[in-house]
This record gives structure tokens, sequence and C-alpha cells, in this order.
């Protein structure tokens, strides 16, 4: 009697532990997808920052510079006042 009743606490032990252990792999499946999107996420956030990164350069290579710009509109206006001085 004692025996049965030791296997069958035995039994509902390996079962109680077994249903623990399954609610435990459901978690980390579900842990497993959220970090897969999470990676997802990342990598499009990495993509957008280099093409973001590539769009300032390429307007960096269309535009002068605003001390150049200023530079050369000092330059300008001294041509323009001695062209107007010898007239």
């Amino acid at each position: 009697m004692k025996e049965n009743k030791r296997t069958a606490t035995l039994d509902s032990l390996a079962i109680s532990v077994a249903r623990g252990f399954g609610r435990v792999e459901e978690r980390f499946d579900k842990t497993d997808g959220r970090f897969d999107k999470i990676e997802k996420d990342v990598g499009e956030v990495k993509e957008n920052l280099k093409a973001t990164r590539r769009d300032i350069l390429d307007v960096g290579d269309r535009f002068v510079p605003r001390f150049e710009f200023d530079g050369l509109l000092f330059r300008v206006s001294k041509l323009e006042q001695k062209i107007a001085n010898k007239r």
C-alpha cells in the first residue's frame, strides 16, 4: 500500500514537472519570437540610418559650405564695385 502511494506520488510529481517544463518551453518559444521581431526591427533601423547618412552626404556634395559662399559673395561684390568705378 505504501509503495502504491509512493508510486502515485512520484507519477503525479513527474506529470507536474513535465507540465511545468512544457509551459517554460512555450514561454521560451514566445520569447524567441519576440527577439526575432526585435532583431528584424533593429536591422531595418540600421538600413534606414545608412540611407539617411548617404542622403546627408549627397546633400553636402551638392551645396557650397556657408563660409565659402560668404567668401565668394565678398569677392564678387568687390569685382562689381571695381567695374562700377571704371564706368
